[in-house]
């Protein structure tokens, strides 16, 4: 039946043959369109969503370099029959958000209708981005459906989760490449104490070696703070005199800073 039919009496010719001769007749027919009102529209919006997303299931985990197959369950919850559903992955760029690469030009899925209480599954084959990360992931899946043929378009949003094994996030030191960065970088480039053996209560000296890690942007106007860890709210190690801050008018290689006493 066309969607743009509308309700009426309508007249379909039919064709009759026999030996010898032809002949077109009619017959009528009454088309009924759904009769739901915007008011059980209403009623059915305060029941909350339609579909349940990945309902009993088990997080799909893929590994980096495979291809992730896998399959997301939706079940109309309601008594309605979903007509004309849709269902949209959303697709995103950014590799710390979405870990598949985008190879297909559309991820759509959809369902000519969806019954009452009935599961209906979208299926994907994914390749997994190399610079991806371990980690979970939610996809985010937007669904458009029609509650009868004339109806208007309902939308819903929900979100299923995948797990990748990839490369591990690196640490801001190690990821740290100096001819890439625009601005100095300072480091603990090594540290040691005089003596090398400290006993509770003893003076020490502690030299920090501090470097600019960048090959080409100098530091300058530097304030270094030092700041003991705390054991039960009292600090472990103390400055001997003086203030435990440091001026550095400019710092272009390595520099050693001495401060600390042990409690």
């Amino acid at each position: 039946m066309r969607r743009d039919a509308k309700q009426g009496y309508y007249s379909i010719p039919i064709y009759l043959e026999w030996d010898g001769g032809n002949d077109i007749d009619y017959i009528n027919i009454w088309i009924s369109t759904d009769t739901s009102s915007d008011t059980d529209d209403e009623e059915d919006k305060k029941e909350g969503n339609y579909f349940v997303i990945g309902e009993n299931q088990s997080t799909p985990r893929g590994v980096y370099p495979n291809v992730l197959d896998y399959t997301v369950n939706f079940r109309n919850r309601r008594s309605t029959t979903a007509q004309d559903v849709t269902v949209r992955m959303e697709l995103s760029e950014d590799d710390t958000k979405f870990p598949f690469e985008i190879n297909d030009g559309n991820y759509d899925r959809t369902f000519a209708r969806v019954q009452a209480d009935e599961t209906v599954s979208a299926s994907y084959s994914m390749a997994i981005r190399k610079d991806s990360y371990t980690g979970y992931y939610p996809i985010k899946y937007t669904i458009t459906f029609r509650l009868s043929s004339e109806g208007d378009l309902h939308t819903e949003e929900g979100t299923f989760y995948v797990h990748i094994v990839s490369k591990d996030k690196e640490d801001d030191l190690r990821d740290f490449d100096a001819n890439d960065r625009t601005k100095a970088r300072l480091i603990v480039d090594s540290y040691y104490t005089v003596p090398d053996e400290i006993y509770a209560g003893d003076e020490f000296e502690l030299v920090l070696n501090m470097k600019n890690a960048s090959t080409s942007v100098p530091a300058s106007n530097i304030l270094f703070n030092l700041e003991s860890e705390k054991v039960s709210d009292s600090a472990v190690f103390t400055t001997e005199t003086g203030s435990s801050s440091l001026v550095v008018n400019s710092l272009a290689q390595a520099r050693a800073l001495r401060y600390g006493r042990s409690l």
